[in-house]
């Protein structure tokens, strides 16, 4: 048969395999090509075909016709090439590369020198050659010898790439404190995203592989850092309580896929969606249908999963990356087989599911990937083309939803929130009033939110202005932490607390979430951004205020969603303070706020209505304009940023004019 075979560069290859399974679609096949060895996806058939060595390594499909389908529509819409987006999405668990490796073969009468080496290759099945020359570095011509006597044999095997195999059942977290991390780092262009990867570390405490593959390092990066003992893996061994799955309704109906299904906007606190979900998963379980739960960031996961393994028992099949290889190919096609309840994080997008009566997406935190893409829509157009009933679980939705419920698309379901809501006045010197001090504690039951990082906005008195970006002209942060400024939007980073202009000490304006503990003390639970997993009696909102002074079209649905978020996570009562006055607060409190904006965009044909593409080149403006036309460009420190609003007729083609330039910022809204 002639297969048309996806390859991870993007390219697409026709090829002609003698052995192949009967319906070879989404299957995963290992090619060895005059060009080297790949990990490939079958994703059509062709007349044509030219013969290739190939094998096919599993007995089931890795993906399917409609995850494939959705793939190719997104690509389009966005201006991708559709096979780098698949294997963008494809886990990398599932990309083996051909490798060559030494193992032992049985012998004896070996010297002492000879036999350390050989049992420590055989203890450990294989090892590569440069790795085992590395460990018996003054052994060398030793190796040569055994080589050549064949007492350590050459084998090629497929495998998951060497830099990824290694670390592959291991999360990450720094192995010295933050500021001992950054001294460690060389100066040079590769130490700006050295910055970026310790960052996010520290943020989240720990992160796995594929973590950070999703926010754009290689392997590469976290090895380098490995090695310069600046972060450390160390095995994740958390496991989810097994429970024995329900038993079956005393008659349950034959499995059937709908042909239509219904799309849902769910709106309320995290408990009250949590409840909801259950009623929804018991239901489509009693009917024999499976369910196919996202969970577009991991502290979503990481709350979720736990719940529903209670519940529901080994009927749940989780899917994150911070599971060892085997066992997560072994969950991936388990997710198959009959009536399952699949809850997964990204990298669980293109998993195949049997029969499924429902598609959810629970919270929407982290739905866009770095090019662009939102896979929200990709979530929904799968449940389209599944048939099944599509779900949208959110604390705070977002305009572009909303319309849907609004021009009559999607039903909408309000549960409302647990919380009530006070709101505290504080003046610009205050980080906490004297009135809210006396309401708040560090108990562990209050959550403190301060939509600022590091520790305040850099003043210098010599310049008599906020310190800007050199790079982006955004305002730049000082941490009193790390003892650096930093930029929040393009990394940028400075050591110390003088400025970058004059050299003369910097002023404190403004507070973030360093000064807030520094205040509070570091007790207290302080956070940047509402998730699932904090769920407290009550959360208090320090400052929030920030969110209104960018000068976006969008920045009172930023707020209006910032608000409900920790509302969400409020189990009684939500505590906002602000500069602002109390009626101004209270019209993004109002339910009927998301209507009044919608109303407000429509007018001025502002998104949802079209789409906004927002991105910062480094390229010159003369360049950027043979490429773009006559659009109205805005220098920002070095780099150069371009905001277009564009009907959805146009959008795919200018989306492949934006690309064309490589920006180093891409934002769709």
């Amino acid at each position: 048969m002639n297969l048309r075979i996806a390859l991870p560069n993007g390219r697409l290859i026709t090829a002609q395999l003698d052995q192949h399974p009967p319906d070879p679609l989404g299957y995963r096949v290992l090619l060895q090509l005059p060009s080297g060895s790949y990990t490939g996806l079958v994703v059509g058939v062709s007349n044509t075909g030219t013969p290739v060595k190939g094998f096919f390594p599993d007995t089931k499909a890795v993906t399917d016709l409609q995850h494939l389908q959705v793939v190719k529509d997104t690509a389009q819409h966005y201006g991708l090439m559709p096979w780098q987006l698949l294997f963008q999405l494809i886990p990398s668990a599932f990309i083996w590369e051909e490798r060559e490796y030494l193992v032992a073969t049985e012998t004896s009468f070996l010297d002492k020198l000879s036999s350390e080496i050989v049992d420590y290759v055989r203890k450990r099945g294989k090892v590569t050659e440069d790795y085992l020359r590395k460990k018996f570095s003054d052994r060398q011509e030793l190796i040569n010898l055994l080589i050549k006597k064949k007492i350590l044999r050459r084998v090629t095997q497929w495998d998951i790439p060497a830099g990824d195999a290694e670390y592959a059942s291991h999360l990450f977290r720094l192995a010295v404190p933050y500021s001992k991390a950054v001294e460690l780092l060389k100066k040079g262009r590769a130490r700006e995203k050295a910055l970026r990867l310790l960052l996010l570390i520290a943020q989240r405490g720990s992160v796995s592989r594929e973590e950070l593959q999703e926010e754009g390092f290689s392997s590469k990066d976290i090895s380098y850092l490995v090695k310069k003992g600046i972060i450390t893996p160390f095995p994740y061994t958390e496991k989810a309580p097994e429970k024995p799955p329900p038993p079956p309704p005393p008659s349950s109906p034959p499995i059937l896929l709908k042909k239509v299904g219904t799309s849902t906007l769910v709106m309320g606190s995290v408990e009250r969606l949590t409840d909801r979900l259950l009623r929804i998963l018991k239901e489509e379980t009693e009917a024999g249908r499976s369910t196919f739960v996202v969970c577009l960031s991991n502290e979503a996961f990481q709350f979720l999963y736990p719940i529903l393994k209670e519940n529901f028992g080994s009927l749940v099949v989780g899917l994150t990356s911070r599971l060892p290889p085997t066992e997560f190919i072994k969950s991936w096609f388990s997710a198959s087989e009959g009536k399952r309840i699949v809850v997964g994080t990204r990298v669980a997008l293109m998993v195949p599911i049997s029969h499924p009566g429902a598609v959810v997406i629970f919270d929407d935190t982290g739905s866009k990937l770095v090019n662009g893409v939102d896979l929200r829509n990709m979530v929904y157009q799968l449940a389209l083309l599944y048939g099944a009933d599509f779900y949208y679980f959110t604390p705070a939705p977002d305009l572009t939803s909303y319309r849907h419920v609004y021009e009559g698309r999607w039903r909408w379901e309000n549960l409302g929130y647990s919380a009530t809501v006070r709101i505290f006045r504080r003046e610009p010197n205050q980080i906490v009033t004297p009135s809210l001090m006396k309401e708040v504690s560090c108990d562990g039951e209050h959550l403190f939110l301060v939509h600022k990082e590091g520790f305040s906005y850099a003043y210098c008195p010599r310049c008599d202005f906020l310190l800007s970006c050199p790079r982006c002209d955004s305002f730049l942060t000082l941490s009193v932490e790390r003892n650096q400024l930093f930029c929040t939007r393009c990394g940028f980073r400075a050591s110390g607390n003088l400025c970058i202009h004059c050299g003369t000490p910097l002023q404190y304006q403004g507070f973030g979430v360093e000064k807030a503990i520094e205040y509070l003390g570091s007790d207290c639970l302080l956070d940047t951004f509402p998730s699932s997993l904090q769920l407290r009696e009550r959360v208090v909102i320090l400052n929030a205020d920030n969110i209104l002074s960018v000068p976006m079209f969008n920045a009172g649905e930023r707020f209006y969603r910032y608000l409900h978020r920790a509302r969400a996570v409020a189990k009684k009562e939500l505590l906002l303070q602000t500069l602002l006055p109390d009626s101004l607060v209270e019209e993004y409190l109002r339910e009927d706020f998301l209507e009044r904006e919608l109303i407000r965009r429509k007018e001025e044909n502002l998104p949802p209505f079209r789409r906004g593409i927002w991105a910062v080149f480094q390229q010159e403006e003369k360049y950027i304009r043979s490429k773009l036309g006559d659009v109205p460009i805005r220098k920002k420190g070095k780099l150069y940023e371009v905001f277009l609003l564009v009907n959805k007729e146009n959008f795919p083609s200018v989306m492949k004019q934006i690309r064309s330039l490589n920006p180093i910022f891409l934002e769709v809204l």
